[in-house]
């Protein structure tokens, strides 16, 4: 009897393990790891960085190469399961959730770059409150890039010409969203209902302007993120290997400008070089890349300008047990859907419906791009991830708008430079993210295009408060919106209705509960003014990371070229090389410019062109 009841329970394990694995046709690593350096490496591609760009352009050099030896430098490490039974470990793998998209951003497979606010006045060099001035700027720092961590959102790639040949887009697999939060669904209804246009998006018309459309989704047929460096590396080549822990610091060129070996350091400080014999490409980021320009060639390129989107976030109460806070995405019912049937809130998207409408006030090309995040509770782990003010988080339970603004003329800002040693150091004792702060707090952009940009602004905050009161989605919240008190002129009251909304119902005062009626009018009617709103767009308008186009002017030819300047064999493969030429002739499309998508085609682009010598 006790051996039939152990071969019972030892079925019924084995049938769960087969249902709720990951089920993943991307779990064996279909590449080779190295993960020390070895004293003498040769190849005859050196790929730097293993981001989107990188492993495109690997996977073409392979293509049309069958013999060659392409090595990929990567900064960071491989995040795929390892060991010998990938699908079970693999289980509590759970960066693969698009819900885990935003809690990567801090973790290993993140950078840990900072930048500064784009629309606040500036801070002094000497102020010492650098945490309070700066938001993460998430960039991937393992094999597969930022497209480990973005959204997987798909937006089309800018058009890439070597010569007067353009450059087929990869092709990756995208699909609609497996399940869907009821708020996404809200939103769609009643966006549609007030812009009176739907639209149903595909590859050949991701979007259309002034309309609501549920975004393509970079995932597998199971709902999980699709991963990239398995998908591109599908078909398993010896000739292809990664080496991680690794940067380069250098290279070494002969009289003629060809690079002949790459200079490195791996994690432990060991120094060794790679035998170049046919040429290099960078795809490092639009950060990582700029820090190499700067690096080898400091005097080609004096400044770096990364083209973003602004953003600004609004955040709306939910009513309970609807949105995807922590409360909700780590309670008992969603951990026993997700375990026992690989379903529920967890395959949900960070964002996967959004909004488009023209801004006239801006430019043609200008836009607003609305992404609706079901999820904006109190959460202070979340809003810190997301470069948010913790003063906006005055509900329990709640969604987010994030309002973007593409195809604006001067939205960028410019890489700082690496201050001496000793300066890093003496500043580090003071605020330690100091070294990690990567842009100048001025602003560049116009005093013109700033007030444009604050008053297209200003039109969003209406047209979002006007979604928000249309129903379905006027059932799912209360419409009450997160409001900064510290912005308005009362501070007797900002401290009364900071109390009312932080304490749970059943602690408040009768004399609470009186005024709360009161106080709520109030935060509404304030909210409203243009000088709350403008006060509140300066403080809280954040740069998206969408970033393109810092290492535009140290290409050779950048309308017909991705080779560095003064070099014959090195070449730039990400979006970094996104000129201002190829960013029009998209559209102006921001978001587009630094997308997936853009760096897996610039990384194409310039493996063909590396060929073509």
């Amino acid at each position: 009897m006790l051996f039939a009841w152990i071969l019972t329970i030892l079925a019924l394990f084995l049938s769960w393990l087969w249902n709720v694995r990951l089920r993943s046709s991307n779990s064996h690593r279909p590449y080779k790891v190295l993960h020390k350096p070895i004293q003498y490496l040769q190849a005859d591609f050196v790929v730097v960085g293993a981001g989107p760009g990188g492993l495109a352009a690997s996977k073409c050099l392979i293509e049309h190469e069958k013999e060659c030896l392409v090595l990929v430098i990567e900064r960071g490490m491989d995040p795929s399961p390892a060991g010998p039974f990938p699908r079970i470990t693999g289980l509590a793998h759970r960066h693969n959730l698009l819900s885990y998209a935003v809690e990567s951003v801090g973790s290993k497979l993140d950078s840990g770059w900072y930048v500064e606010y784009p629309l606040r006045y500036g801070r002094n060099e000497d102020d010492d409150d650098v945490p309070c001035s700066v938001a993460p700027y998430p960039r991937g720092c393992a094999v597969g890039g930022t497209s480990n961590m973005d959204w997987a959102l798909y937006f089309p790639p800018v058009p890439a010409k070597v010569g007067l040949k353009p450059i087929e887009a990869v092709i990756v697999p995208h699909a609609f969203a497996v399940s869907r939060n009821p708020l996404s669904w809200g939103f769609a209804e009643s966006a549609g209902a007030v812009l009176k246009r739907k639209h149903l998006s595909s590859f050949s018309e991701p979007y259309m302007r002034n309309s609501v459309f549920p975004g393509l989704l970079r995932i597998d047929k199971y709902g999980c993120r699709l991963s990239l460096s398995h998908h591109l590396m599908s078909q398993q080549s010896p000739s292809f290997s990664i080496l991680e822990g690794c940067e380069v610091t250098g290279f070494s060129f002969d009289d003629k400008g060809t690079v002949t070996s790459v200079q490195c350091r791996s994690v432990d400080s060991q120094i060794f070089k790679v035998i170049v014999r046919k040429g290099v490409i960078l795809s490092a980021g639009v950060i990582g890349t700029a820090r190499i320009i700067r690096q080898v060639f400091p005097k080609l390129q004096e400044h770096f300008f990364v083209r973003d989107s602004i953003a600004l976030p609004l955040i709306f109460r939910a009513r309970p047990g609807i949105s995807d806070d922590r409360r909700n995405l780590r309670s008992f019912t969603a951990q026993i859907m997700w375990w026992v049937a690989r379903r529920g809130p967890f395959l949900n998207a960070v964002c996967d419906t959004l909004a488009v409408v023209d801004l006239p006030s801006l430019g043609s090309r200008a836009e607003l791009v609305v992404f609706l995040l079901p999820f904006g509770g109190r959460d202070p782990t979340l809003y810190r991830r997301l470069g948010l003010d913790r003063i906006l988080g005055m509900f329990a339970e709640g969604f987010m708008m994030f309002l973007t603004l593409r195809g604006v003329d001067g939205a960028c800002f410019e890489l700082s430079a690496e201050s001496p040693g000793k300066e890093v150091e003496r500043r580090k004792e003071f605020h330690p993210l100091f070294d990690r702060v990567i842009s100048f707090p001025a602003s560049t952009m116009s005093p013109s295009t700033l007030t444009n940009v604050v008053a297209a602004f200003m039109d969003g905050i209406q047209l979002c408060r006007k979604i928000v009161a249309e129903p379905p989605l006027a059932h799912f919240s209360t419409g009450q919106e997160a409001v900064d008190v510290t912005l308005c002129a009362d501070p007797t009251r900002a401290v009364q209705y900071v109390q009312l909304m932080r304490k749970p119902p059943s602690k408040l005062k009768e004399c609470q509960r009186a005024s709360a009626p009161a106080l709520l009018a109030w935060a509404k009617e304030s909210s409203r003014t243009p000088a709350y709103m403008e006060a509140y767009i300066r403080r809280h308008a954040i740069w998206f990371g969408f970033g393109s186009g810092s290492c535009a002017a140290s290409l050779a030819n950048g309308d017909e070229s991705f080779r560095v300047s003064g070099t014959q064999n090195m070449f730039i493969g990400d979006c970094s090389g996104v000129t201002e030429k190829m960013w029009r002739a998209g559209g102006g499309d921001t978001l587009s410019a630094g997308s997936v998508s853009t760096a897996m085609a610039l990384g194409n682009a310039a493996a063909m062109e590396l060929l073509s010598l």
